[in-house]
């Protein structure tokens, strides 16, 4: 009987599986959800994250949780307001962030990545030390004490304990500090830089380490998003389409092309379409060719239409006006909609044309215009689309069964979606934000390391996330190794690195050699089968040997009938240890 187990597809942030996406490379160092300070003396050990968003309702992570393991360092992480001033921040792109404040996300930015090498004392990024967080904590040799309005040290909040988890929660405007599972401090708004009695989402976190004294651990390690305390937060990640309210016209405005460039400034670079509401009436649109959705909005011919967003349609262009199509296009291309007009957003007073789709045809609607996502699952991260994860699909662009386009010079994900959207056949794609790289696909067997693996890769199928993923892990193939899918199709993978795991949307087995204590095989292990707590009971004779993985940081800690054997082991991520 052939069997196999996969595990419900989720997304660990990046911050939690590879490290802090922004960090002063000549004084620290990162990695799964940590940072260390590698040259001290001053507080210029500074990193962020942007790819993920603290929010305080909904579905996103709602804090984040940590350990501040080192007692011999001084060393502070926390959130900061991304979201000042009704600003619309984007992940990864430091042109849209906000700069109304001493040590924003921009001027970290500018700092620790354009400028790292000036930046080596306490006055590092407007003293990021002190202004760089809305709320968070800061563990000083031994001490805790909770960083809030710009006062690195305004609560005294116990004693440092290696083994405590510490959690920073935002419920709504209040922000809540946790030691262990004990709530020990509530305040209400930001007080300090950004000061605010509504928090202002989304929160990005941010570390600063000022000592780089040996520990045994990383300075601050552990690091998680939270849904609550004690309950990591995983991303299922995009989902179904979603739209949000970008204006509402009134019907006695005038919505022109110069009012249109102003407000797609507010538009996300994720945007994919755009929803226009008038009366009963929703309409659909997004760009044609390469266009964006800026230059749609200020157009009357490069817009396609949709009814569901997920059959599209390039209507007949009116000569006049913005968005729209010619007179009783509806009428005659879609079925049970009797309009004249398809819904235009701009030319005239308000909008026209129609509350319902049987009414007449009339300016002076408003209409409500929002932006939105399309539906889309991430696969994978700093990984494109490929046969294996040694082997590239076929190049057949214009054609089938493979890489079938490619696009550069892209300038978001969401325009990457697009292209996909627009592209006969595409299931997939990949988009690269450091090449501005878009890659298109009708099928996605496996994810293969794009380039050095550092340069801002996810993969998407357009599809929302209804499948399963196959993570395996090499724990004992020092030899060859070899996959085989559901097909039977055998891969040669050469000999893999211990530690290494593949991610597949299909189910997937790999075996390898094991020669380093005999020449024996050694299936690959499912991380499905990852735990906290293991039991075995041993049913041959002495010696055994127990080979320990950590898919993140942990401390071991063996019993034998009860009884503590030896003393624990501290693993870092990707590490192992073998107890005989």
């Amino acid at each position: 009987i052939d069997f196999v187990i996969g595990i419900q597809a989720t997304a660990v942030p990046a911050l939690v599986s590879r490290g802090f996406e922004y960090i002063n490379s000549l004084r620290c160092s990162t990695g799964a959800g940590s940072l260390t300070s590698t040259t001290g003396g001053s507080w210029s050990c500074v990193a962020f994250d942007t790819r993920t968003g603290v929010l305080g309702s909904g579905t996103g992570p709602r804090g984040i949780s940590f350990k501040c393991p080192c007692t011999n360092v001084q060393a502070t992480i926390g959130l900061q307001q991304a979201g000042i001033g009704s600003s619309r921040p984007q992940a990864s792109q430091p042109s849209m962030w906000d700069t109304s404040s001493w040590s924003d996300f921009k001027a970290l930015h500018d700092a620790i990545v354009t400028h790292p090498s000036s930046r080596n004392s306490n006055a590092c990024a407007d003293g990021v030390y002190v202004n760089g967080f809305d709320f968070g904590v800061s563990c000083r040799y031994g001490e805790m004490f909770a960083h809030y309005g710009s006062n690195e040290r305004q609560q005294y909040i116990g004693p440092q304990n290696a083994d405590l988890t510490l959690s920073l929660i935002v419920d709504g405007d209040s922000l809540k500090w946790y030691v262990g599972s004990s709530l020990v401090k509530t305040e209400t708004g930001v007080s300090g830089q950004r000061a605010s009695s509504t928090v202002q989402e989304p929160l990005w976190v941010v570390a600063a380490i000022h000592d780089s004294n040996t520990c045994a651990s990383p300075h601050l390690d552990s690091l998680q998003y939270i849904s609550a305390v004690g309950t990591v937060w995983t991303d299922t990640t995009i989902h179904q389409a979603t739209c949000h309210a970008l204006v509402s016209v009134a019907g006695t405005s005038s919505a022109d092309a110069s009012f249109w460039s102003t407000q797609c400034q507010n538009i996300p670079t994720s945007a994919t379409h755009v929803k226009v509401t008038m009366g009963s009436v929703e309409d659909y649109f997004r760009p044609l060719g390469g266009n964006t959705l800026c230059s749609m909005l200020q157009s009357y011919s490069l817009h396609q239409w949709s009814s569901d967003q997920s059959s599209w349609k390039t209507p007949s262009h009116y000569n006049a006006h913005l968005g729209g199509s010619q007179v009783l296009w509806p009428s005659s291309n879609v079925a049970n909609d009797a309009r004249s007009y398809l819904s235009f957003w701009g030319g005239g007073t308000g909008g026209c044309c129609h509350n319902t789709r049987y009414d007449g045809a009339d300016w002076s609607r408003s209409f409500t215009m929002s932006y939105c996502t399309q539906a889309r699952c991430l696969l994978f991260q700093q990984q494109y689309c490929a046969a294996s994860s040694s082997a590239n699909l076929p190049v057949v662009h214009g054609g089938s069964g493979g890489e079938i386009g490619r696009q550069s010079s892209v300038s978001s994900i969401g325009a990457c979606a697009v292209v996909c959207g627009q592209t006969t056949g595409c299931t997939h794609y990949t988009y690269t934000s450091g090449a501005s790289d878009c890659l298109l696909y009708d099928t996605c067997p496996a994810g293969r390391q794009y380039g050095d693996g550092t340069q801002g890769t996810e993969t998407y199928s357009v599809a929302a996330c209804d499948w399963e993923r196959y993570t395996l892990i090499n724990l004992f193939a020092d030899g060859p190794s070899v996959q085989v899918d559901q097909a039977g199709t055998v891969t040669d993978l050469g000999v893999q690195a211990i530690g290494t795991q593949l991610t597949f949307s299909s189910p997937t087995y790999i075996v390898g050699q094991k020669t380093y204590k005999g020449d024996s095989i050694a299936e690959w292990a499912n991380v499905a089968l990852r735990g906290r707590q293991f039991i075995h009971r041993h049913y041959r004779s002495a010696p055994h040997t127990y080979r320990i993985y950590a898919l993140e940081a942990a401390t071991v800690t063996v019993l034998d009938n009860g009884a503590q054997y030896g003393t624990p082991h501290i693993l870092q991520p990707q590490g192992y240890v073998e107890v005989s």
